[in-house]
Parts: structure tokens; sequence; C-alpha cells
């Protein structure tokens, strides 16, 4: 039987730096030590976005590298973890939890929802639109309209 969300987001996996980063892994262009998360880490992060504010995925991966001394974040592992801790949130939510992991205010690069969300776009739309963001269709893309103005630092939240 497949593991559940809830079960690889409390995985044992411990967060870890990795240098120098093998030839032809994303960033190994352009650094040479790169963290690779937990998807613990990545939820406790999530969770300290408040209401109304977002942030990117980009931005949990500077402060991730910045945390563990690394040049940059895995940006594969990265994006699994945020998608697991969604996962996981709607896993909750059918257990009849409240207090989930607010993965809908995590935004793509550009202010662009995450198709691969739970639900998908339509599903975080809700959710971002009843915490009062606009959201927009920007060619093929829906985004949040001025999302620039709403976005908190990692740094800013854990303080």
């Amino acid at each position: 039987m497949p593991k559940s969300a809830i079960d690889r987001l409390n995985a044992s996996k411990q967060p870890h730096v990795v240098s120098p980063i093998p030839p032809g892994f994303p960033g190994a262009a352009t650094a040479s030590s790169m963290v690779v998360s937990s998807p613990r880490e990545v939820d406790a992060l999530i969770r300290r976005i408040p209401p109304g504010r977002l942030a990117t995925l980009d931005e949990l991966r500077a402060h991730l590298a910045r945390r563990h001394g690394a040049e940059i974040a895995c940006p594969v592992s990265t994006a699994i973890f945020v998608n697991v801790a969604a996962q996981a949130a709607e896993e909750f939510v059918a257990m009849g939890e409240e207090a989930i992991t607010p993965y809908w205010r995590v935004l793509r690069p550009g202010g662009r929802l995450n198709a691969k969300y739970p639900g998908g776009v339509k599903a975080q739309r809700v959710r971002l639109e009843a915490e009062g963001h606009t959201v927009v269709q920007r060619r093929r893309d829906l985004v949040v309209e001025g999302y620039e103005a709403a976005l908190c630092t990692m740094e800013e939240v854990e303080r």
C-alpha cells in the first residue's frame, strides 16, 4: 500500500547539504553547494506565512539555502516537499482537522498559481480570494494580481 502524504510528511528525513553538486544536477552550473531540505522543514516554513500574506517557491528556496549555509536549495526536492505539505494538509482536512498548513499561500514564480496543488488552480484560487487576494488570467496562467505587495520573507515570519 502506498504511503499517505501524512506519512511522507512525517518521514525521518533530515536536511543535508550536497557539495559539490553533481554535474548535470539542477543548479550545478551556477552553484557549488545545495541544501536538500525535508518535508517537515518546508511544512513548518509554510505554516508561518500569515493570512493575507504570500511567499514564492523561490523565496522558500532562498531561505532554506541561507538557513543551511548553502548557495542554493534543491529546486526539485523543495517543490516536491511543498506538494507533500499540500497533500498532507488535505488529508488532515479529510480527518476533520481545521488548523492545516496554508500551502495555497505559496505561489510559483511571477505570482502564478500551482496546478499541482490538490484541487488545482481552481481550489487555490478560492482559498486565495477568501483571504482577500485578486486572481486574474494572464495568458495561460492564473496569477495573484499585485502579489508583490503581499509577499513576505521567511526571515520576516520567523521573527
